[in-house]
């Protein structure tokens, strides 16, 4: 008889911790990132991603939380919660059993191109168990940078000449420039410039009818990256108008004048040369 209760003591102390295992087991709650918006992320910007959290119908599980984990070179925006909870066990038949959790995060300006970890920690009261799972997040930097110079201007004509080169790793599409209204440049016309496509490391030129002072010349340039999202840079330039004045080759009203001037004394020389010439052989002929 105590043979059979000390086996029947042993059988137990091995079933126990099997039972145990297997109730701790059945909570089982499994995450996916559902959306990336936009794709790739871009430094500097936010990115709007959404979680898909499966297993939140087993009552046994109690009450589920997950934390957002904020490491380089994620945060998350004010409106977005890093702690958030529901009760297991509250869903409806026939519907789907899953709980999605939206984020705000902000990119690091500093972030590198290519996918960085993203974590978060899922928990659940009734077993106090703890999961981590790590996401990659696509990031790359689209944007670009443009360097604005004056290549000309033209008093007669009010021409004003700006070359602009594309200085960023990639290429640009519907570059558009405006100028805003300011003090140095009185634009005559149409303010907007439509440059179109602009490649990286590519220039090309634009120009705007204005009576320009010296100083410096406000721009806001406007394009399209490569995932189509429309950029905004304000850029600046300055303008001298010594730059543009007695160049070699260029001609002056003076000088307009001085040929005009010098055409005229030479047909009014020619002439009296002529009329004193016929008198004089009118002389001889007498």
């Amino acid at each position: 008889m105590k043979r059979l209760l000390i086996a029947i003591c042993f059988l137990m102390l091995l079933v126990i911790p099997i039972i145990s295992a297997d109730d701790a087991g059945a909570c089982d709650l499994d995450a996916t990132l559902l959306s990336q918006d936009p794709y790739p992320a871009v430094p500097g910007e936010i990115v709007k991603l959404v979680f898909q959290i499966d297993g939140i119908s087993d009552p046994d599980c109690g009450a589920i939380s997950v934390t957002f984990v904020e490491d380089f070179p994620f945060t998350l925006s004010p409106e977005s919660k890093l702690f958030q909870q529901i009760q297991s066990g509250a869903y409806i038949k026939n519907y789907a059993d899953y709980w999605l959790i939206p984020y705000k995060v902000r990119v690091d300006k500093d972030a590198l191109n290519g996918d960085s970890e993203l974590r978060l920690i899922m928990q659940n009261s009734a077993h106090a168990a703890t999961k981590l799972e790590d996401f990659d997040v696509n990031v790359q930097d689209l944007r670009t940078d443009f360097e604005v110079s004056v290549k000309e201007y033209n008093p007669q004509t009010r021409i004003l000449t700006f070359q602009i080169l594309n200085i960023g790793e990639n290429d640009v599409e519907a570059l558009t420039v405006d100028i805003p209204t300011q003090d140095t440049l009185e634009v005559k016309g149409s303010s907007r410039n439509i440059v179109g496509s602009l490649d990286s490391n590519d220039d090309t030129t634009f120009s705007f009818e204005g009576i320009p002072d010296d100083g410096d010349i406000a721009l806001i340039i406007t394009y399209t990256d490569e995932i189509g999202e429309r950029r905004v840079l304000e850029k600046t330039t300055s303008f001298d108008s010594k730059l543009f004045t007695g160049r070699a080759g260029e001609s002056t009203g003076m000088s307009v004048w001085f040929y005009i001037t010098l055409i005229i004394v030479l047909i009014w020389a020619y002439r009296w040369y002529r009329k004193r010439r016929r008198k004089k052989h009118a002389e001889h002929g007498r």
